[in-house]
């Protein structure tokens, strides 16, 4: 599997959240109306941080990474849906997902099966 992944052969592969991560926890925004929905929620600019897409409109994903100093006891998943529907994706509404123990992001370049792959829209090897 290693030397899929250096090739760019792997069909994929992925990265845990939660606890057993060591603390890593992703943010799943679906659609514009989900990254509104993140805005507002929040009292400041998140820090730029790895980021990754399927190519849909208004796809992305937000890695992070809890500081051991913090607790991390009321951390959970979490879906909250807008009213807004997928345009690709019939009966399903764009939303907001925080993943956190139980949950696992696909990471580029894996397959997605509407797109073709993922990729990188901030590369964790990508400088500051």
């Amino acid at each position: 599997m290693i030397e899929e992944i250096k090739k760019g052969t792997a069909s994929g592969y992925g990265i845990l959240s939660g606890e057993l991560s060591g603390n890593i926890f992703s943010v799943d925004i679906d659609g514009d109306s989900g990254r509104e929905l993140l805005n507002k929620a929040l009292k400041y600019q998140l820090p730029k941080t790895v980021e990754w897409t399927s190519g849909r409109e208004g796809r992305t994903k937000l890695l992070f990474k809890v500081p051991n100093w913090a607790s991390t006891e009321n951390f959970k998943s979490r879906r909250t849906e807008t009213k807004v529907k997928c345009a690709d994706e019939p009966g399903k509404s764009e939303g907001l997902e925080i993943h956190w123990d139980g949950k696992q992001d696909v990471l580029p370049p894996s397959v997605h099966p509407m797109t073709g792959k993922y990729y990188w829209v901030n590369s964790p090897e990508k400088k500051k």
